[in-house]
């Protein structure tokens, strides 16, 4: 029997935003490590989608939005009423936020943090209740531009900072409850939406100004951040928490 450091084997794991881009693809990453994987996103019919990419058997999903922070926990209670509780959440639902500073209301700027910073709050508070997990590990899906912001981002880039802060705030607390918690400070990654953004803006241009930027010199995949949360929730990493993972090539 082969010896795999980062078998997920009878973990139970919530992903958000696993309708696309980087929640998608870390849902399939791991049920191929042989978790059991709890779906949620907004969209149902791309959630099912989703379902039927994933390996193995016992996988489900929950079609809510997490703008409804007051009823966030509902999705807990859904997920476990199987009797089994989570092992573990990744964190990558939010919305991109390209906004001039002459423009970033004080209601838009609410909005921005309502998707990418509040509601990651209340899903690790409604997580680490007792009734739902047996410890674990939480995986938060953050961006480099939250400690490399740039122009006309000043919403998007502050709200993943504040994240970035609850995770290295978070661990202390959590940590009495045997829950882990990190950050992915994830780069360029050609995820569905940036190559529509590639296009809309001139593919050619726009994605070789990008890769000067990188020291590895591309664009990041969504298996190379599937395979950063795989390994912050594995007994890999079992010794690490408060950390935020850097997966940007070397971003400069």
């Amino acid at each position: 029997m082969s010896f795999n450091p980062c078998d997920l084997s009878g973990k139970k794991i919530f992903v958000t935003g696993a309708s696309s881009g980087i929640g998608r693809a870390t849902a399939i990453y791991i049920s191929k490590l042989g978790a059991k994987v709890v779906l949620t996103g907004r969209n149902k019919e791309r959630l099912e989608q989703t379902l039927s990419m994933l390996e193995g058997e016992g996988h489900s999903y929950v079609s809510f939005d997490l703008t409804d922070l007051d009823n966030i926990e509902n999705i807990f209670m859904e997920s476990v009423k199987d009797g089994v509780k989570l092992s573990g959440m990744v964190h990558s639902a939010g919305i991109p936020f390209v906004m001039p500073l002459r423009s970033l209301t004080p209601t838009a700027l609410q909005e921005c943090f309502k998707n990418d910073f509040f509601c990651f709050v209340e899903l690790v508070r409604q997580y680490s209740k007792t009734k739902y997990c047996d410890g674990g590990s939480i995986v938060a899906i953050s961006s480099v531009t939250s400690v490399k912001p740039v122009a006309g981002e000043v919403g998007y880039s502050t709200a993943k900072a504040a994240l970035n802060n609850a995770v290295l705030s978070m661990a202390t607390e959590l940590s009495k409850k045997n829950i882990r918690i990190n950050g992915v400070l994830a780069g360029n990654i050609l995820t569905e939406m940036a190559e529509r953004t590639l296009e809309q803006y001139g593919n050619r241009e726009l994605k070789d100004n990008e890769v000067k930027q990188s020291l590895i010199g591309r664009w990041g995949t969504l298996e190379e951040v599937a395979s950063a949360c795989a390994y912050l929730l594995s007994d890999m990493s079992s010794f690490t928490t408060a950390h935020l993972l850097d997966v940007s090539g070397g971003l400069k």
